[in-house]
């Protein structure tokens, strides 16, 4: 079994002009329409057999919106997170909505959503995470579509939120850090913070990615590509030119991913 824990998909209706505005903001190559039946499609297609698509709030009021939407999805091989906003008022009343639903995470964009996820203003929210036993997806690293110079997803934040939380289900995305993987070696390898592997594993030096596989636990490492910004099935072909053993495989291709969707 092998689930992609790093998806995005917008409803049909939607997708295209989705996609084409987030291509006026950058020229990154996009592999697939971004339909919700193109991804239910590829998943046909080939040795990735399930998906978890992160739905992205860039304002507070889609948050319901997009939540209750999800929920009423019951689409076979795919799991929803939850989206959530950070300066989302009644967050506590929403990841109860969320958790009776079956839902066990949230994903947050620091660069999107424009926040720094170790501010203070936001631990309310991490408190209730922790309560619901829910985790929080970030985007990590550098963010193309947006050019600031320092991210607020910068490792060191995530550091400090893991200080300040130890028992929080932290979840960074892309290997640790968007193009900032020194950073990531210096600020989160080998602590206890979950790191994804989408979109980075073609660009990144394959020296570092090994170190990243011998330094970081492999209970705290998922497989995810990023489509449509990467191929859903060839994506996989990067992650088995790496010579894991079939027990940290098995752990990074599903098991990690189904302990945190509460699938176990």
């Amino acid at each position: 079994m092998i689930i992609d824990f790093h998806t995005h998909t917008f409803p049909d209706n939607i997708a295209q002009k989705a996609i084409d505005d987030l291509k006026k903001l950058s020229d990154f190559s996009v592999y697939a329409d971004g339909r919700e039946s193109s991804l239910i499609e590829n998943l046909k297609k080939g040795e990735v057999d399930y998906a978890v698509v992160l739905p992205v709030s860039t304002k507070a009021s889609q948050v319901e919106s997009i939540n209750r939407y999800n929920v009423e999805k019951n689409i076979p091989n795919i799991f929803f997170i939850g989206a959530m906003h950070p300066d989302f008022p009644d967050f506590e009343k929403e990841l109860s909505f969320l958790s009776s639903n079956g839902i066990k995470g949230i994903k947050l964009h620091p660069e999107f959503q424009d926040f720094k996820p170790d501010d203070k203003k936001y631990y309310p929210m991490y408190e209730a995470l922790i309560s619901f036993d829910m985790f929080v997806l970030f985007h990590s690293g550098k963010e193309e579509f947006l050019k600031r110079l320092v991210p607020n997803g910068h490792p060191k934040n995530f550091y400090a939120l893991q200080k300040q939380f130890p028992t929080l289900k932290i979840v960074v995305a892309h290997c640790g850090g968007h193009a900032m993987y020194d950073e990531m070696e210096e600020f989160l390898l080998g602590k206890n913070i979950y790191f994804d592997l989408s979109y980075e594993l073609p660009f990144v030096d394959e020296q570092k990615i090994l170190k990243l596989f011998n330094k970081h636990s492999k209970d705290l490492i998922l497989y995810g590509s990023d489509y449509p910004w990467q191929p859903l099935q060839e994506y996989h072909n990067y992650f088995n030119k790496f010579k894991l053993s079939l027990s940290d495989k098995e752990k990074i291709e599903y098991k990690n991913a189904l302990e945190l969707l509460g699938k176990k």
